[in-house]
């Protein structure tokens, strides 16, 4: 009987140090899960960061490659003469070394002229040459091998010259003249041809 009662004593003993060897068990078994979890959370959290930080630096590299460009947009105004408003081509002032514009405009008021001062006919002319701003005007007559000259005139700031109330007797002599008008600036000529010559009577 005395043997029986002991043996159960040691059974009955045994439970508490089974109980506690499986909680700790089981303790150890949850922190180590816990541990691993934790570990690959960080190392995935790592991995995150790493290829956040690559693709920042992929973006601000191709920045850098990219041409600088302004953030705003000058404009000149090209017109000469200064900005505000733009001045018509008579006013404008040749640019250096430029050849004068082609004459133009009356060259004589009337294509039929007498050398005396009778009748009805006209023995006095009026002359015009507009060209370039500056420039030298001159207008001839030309008849068989012989030129006449009103004598060179300097156009105003418009580009014009003036010959007024100009005797035909005191230049001319009756036939059939040809007109022409030239212009000289910066050692350039230009001329031109009336299509109408000048008759002149006695």
């Amino acid at each position: 009987m005395y043997n029986m009662h002991t043996k159960t004593v040691q059974k009955k003993s045994r439970k508490p140090y089974l109980l506690g060897a499986g909680v700790l068990a089981a303790i150890l078994l949850i922190g180590g899960t816990f541990l691993i979890v934790s570990h690959h959370g960080k190392q995935n959290a790592k991995s995150v960061s790493l290829s956040a930080n690559q693709s920042s630096n992929a973006t601000k590299q191709s920045n850098a490659n990219l041409p600088a460009t302004s953030g705003s947009t000058s404009t000149t105004n090209s017109l000469q003469g200064g900005t505000g408003s733009a001045k018509s081509p008579d006013t404008l002032q040749p640019a250096s070394g430029a050849a004068p514009k082609t004459p133009s405009g009356q060259f004589v008021s009337s294509h039929t002229a007498q050398i005396s001062a009778s009748g009805f006919t006209p023995n006095t002319e009026d002359s015009v040459c507009n060209t370039s701003p500056g420039a030298t005007c001159d207008i001839t007559f030309t008849q068989n091998g012989t030129t006449k000259s009103l004598g060179q005139k300097k156009t105003d700031s418009s580009g014009a010259a003036y010959w007024s109330g100009w005797t035909v007797g005191s230049y001319l002599t009756a036939g059939t003249w040809k007109i022409t008008a030239t212009a000289t600036l910066n050692g350039q000529t230009a001329s031109a041809t009336d299509p109408t010559n000048l008759v002149v009577s006695q």
